[in-house]
């Protein structure tokens, strides 16, 4: 059976948010809340969100969501992805940090997602590479 490119690309896209589902599940809890999924943050509020998540966390903490910021600030969505993704591996997060996390992968995925539609090939690596990684 042959695949469309359009099959291709909404098989990948159903892949991506089901291991984006499975990040916010975990970061979040996940089992036997009663608590609603988290939602995106717009784009244009994404830095100042994360900046008061982290405002009090360690220095190495707060320097990585700083860079993750700056990274947002000059559109570099692929760096952003991976410096989220290095964030919600830190271990002493809080509540509070964890769902802001989930939101802005949620958010970043969509920016992502967009910037590959419009050509980005380094979106598209990023998003490919993400897929590959679970």
């Amino acid at each position: 059976m042959q695949h469309t490119h359009s099959q291709k690309h909404a098989s990948a896209t159903a892949c991506v948010w089901l291991l984006l589902l499975g990040i916010v599940l975990a970061l979040t809890g996940g089992c036997g809340r009663s608590e609603a999924p988290p939602a995106t943050i717009a784009a244009d509020r994404l830095p100042g969100v994360l900046e008061a998540a982290f405002a009090k966390s360690d220095p190495d903490t707060k320097g990585l969501a700083q860079q993750t910021v700056e990274y947002l600030k000059q559109n570099h969505y692929p760096l952003a992805f991976n410096s989220l993704q290095a964030l919600t591996a830190r271990s002493g997060l809080t509540k509070v940090q964890n769902q802001t996390l989930a939101s802005a992968m949620l958010t970043l995925n969509n920016l992502l997602q967009n910037a590959q539609s419009q050509g980005d090939t380094a979106a598209a690596k990023t998003l490919q590479a993400h897929r590959q990684s679970k």
